[in-house]
This record gives structure tokens, C-alpha cells and sequence, in this order.
């Protein structure tokens, strides 16, 4: 590199520096500016349609956007109707499963009764002593003795769907009909809600009860006490009936409480005192002593 020439050029780029006027730097950054402004605007002309396109997606993005806003604010008003609409809901399930379980209440007590007409039972006037029962009271006693043993066991049955915790399992067994409770209880095994040897003591029990079920079948004395088995059987194995007693008990509503005398004022006059009236055939103390 030849430094002489490169002083050269330097001296001479700065003589020319030192000669130019402030009105001629104006008007050579005049000049660049406005030739900068010319390329941008061929820029901007080259890149027309990219600028178009970004602009007509924001418009056609700006009107979603604006009607979800909406939409929201909408769902903000609605928000006390949903809330409200919610809580008839659940009194409606609540009244749709009291239904249900009335229901099926009427369908067990329809099958808990007994089939064939029967003659009916003319009993004696009871004499003074203690009448011995006849064949056919004793039979319709041990019927009533298995048809309570039947009930318990329903009862139990019953008591195991109500605590399923899944809201559309249990719905599937209370569509089920309760006429027949065999297939409930073979469901609840499949599934695992209850052991076998509960479900085949509760089977037993069901097919007892509907083999004596017919008003022309008596139920013999010796089937009393395979049936207090059972049913401690179901007691270990399905469920206390104690349990389900006291579930029941829960769920029904209290008693209301006994009304209050309403207090009275004071203007109000003591109610007149009745004469009290001696009983016949008693002297008051006072003839006694004439």
C-alpha cells in the first residue's frame, strides 16, 4: 500500500470538507433523504400484497375476536341463571330418585305377595283360656316369617346399590325391575359389589321365598331355622340389617316439633274456672260432719 497516496486523497477529502458551505450539506442530506424515501416507497410498492393480506387478516381476526369478547360478557350474565338452573337440576334428581325408589318399593311389595287365591281364614271367637292355633295360622305364620326374611334381604340388597359411588352404575341397577332380584344379585357379583358367599346365601333366600311364594304351598316349621341362618349369614357377608335400619332412619325427615302456646296478653280475661263436681256416691267432709 502506498501511504503518500493515501495522505494525498485524505489532505485532499479534507480541504473539500473545509470548503463546503452549511447550505450545501443541507441540501446533500436533503437529496439523500429524499432518495431514501423513494426506495421505501418502491419497497412498499413491490411488497403491496404481502401489506394487503396482513391487513385484511386482521380484520377478518378482529371480528372473532370482538364477538368472543362478547360472548363472554354474555356468559358472565348468564352465569347466576346457570347456577340457579343447577340447583333445580339437583332437586329434580332428587325427586326423580325419590320416584325411583317408591317404585320400586310398590314392585318389591308386589312380589313379596303371594300368588293363588286362598280361601280365607274364619277364626273363632277367643274363649276365656288361650286357643290353640290352627294348621293353617301356623302356616300363614311361617309365611310371614319368610316373607320378612325376604324383605331384609332385599333391604340389603338395596343398601349396597345406594352406596355404589358412581351416579351411572347405580342408575343402571335401579332401572333394573325388582320383581326378580336374582339377576340384580348375579350383577352385583359380576361386578364386585358383593362376595360369593353373600350372593349365593341371598340367592338361596330368593329361591326359598319363591318356592313357597304359591298360596297352595305351606311353609313347614323346619324351614324357620335355615332361615335365621341365612339371614346371620347375610348379616357377616352383605350387610348388618342393624346398618340398614339405622340408614333408613336417618334418611327419614324429623318429626316437626309440637306447637307453642301462643303467649297471652295482658288485656286478656283468665278463662272461668269450671266448679269442680263431687263424685256420686262420695260425702264432701262438711256433711260427714252434720
Amino acid at each position: 500500500m502506498d501511504w503518500g497516496t493515501v495522505g494525498d486523497w485524505l489532505s485532499w477529502v479534507g480541504s473539500w470538507l473545509a470548503k463546503l458551505t452549511w447550505a450545501e450539506v443541507k441540501g446533500t442530506a436533503e437529496l439523500a433523504l429524499y432518495f431514501l424515501v423513494v426506495f421505501a416507497v418502491i419497497g412498499c410498492l413491490r411488497k403491496l400484497n404481502v401489506i394487503r393480506e396482513i391487513i385484511t387478516s386482521f380484520n377478518e381476526s378482529r371480528g372473532p375476536i370482538w364477538d368472543l369478547r362478547q360472548t363472554i360478557n354474555d356468559l358472565k350474565g348468564l352465569e347466576p341463571i346457570i347456577h340457579k338452573l343447577g340447583n333445580q337440576m339437583a332437586l329434580l334428581d332428587e325427586k326423580v330418585d325419590a320416584a325411583r325408589k317408591q317404585v320400586a318399593e310398590l314392585q318389591v311389595e308386589s312380589a313379596s305377595e303371594r300368588t293363588d287365591e286362598a280361601e280365607e281364614l274364619v277364626t273363632a271367637p277367643a274363649s276365656m283360656g288361650q286357643r290353640e292355633q290352627s294348621p293353617a295360622e301356623i302356616a300363614n305364620e311361617n309365611w310371614e316369617k319368610l316373607r320378612d326374611y325376604w324383605r331384609r334381604n332385599t333391604k340389603r340388597i338395596e343398601y349396597v346399590i345406594d352406596q355404589i359411588p358412581d351416579g351411572r352404575t347405580r342408575l343402571a341397577y335401579d332401572r333394573m325391575p325388582r320383581t326378580g332380584y336374582r339377576s340384580i344379585v348375579n350383577k352385583l357379583q359380576g361386578a364386585k359389589f358383593i362376595t360369593p358367599a353373600a350372593a349365593n346365601a341371598s340367592r338361596e333366600l330368593i329361591e326359598l321365598f319363591n318356592r313357597y311364594r304359591p298360596k297352595n304351598r305351606t311353609v313347614p316349621d323346619e324351614l324357620i331355622g335355615p332361615l335365621e341362618i341365612l339371614d346371620k349369614q347375610l348379616d357377616q357377608e352383605l350387610i348388618d340389617y342393624a346398618k340398614v335400619l339405622a340408614a333408613e332412619a336417618s334418611e327419614s325427615p324429623e318429626p316437626a316439633p309440637p306447637p307453642q302456646p301462643r303467649p297471652r296478653s295482658n288485656g286478656a280475661r283468665p278463662p272461668a274456672s269450671t266448679p269442680s263436681s263431687t263424685p256420686s256416691g262420695s260425702n264432701s267432709t262438711e256433711d260427714r260432719a252434720t
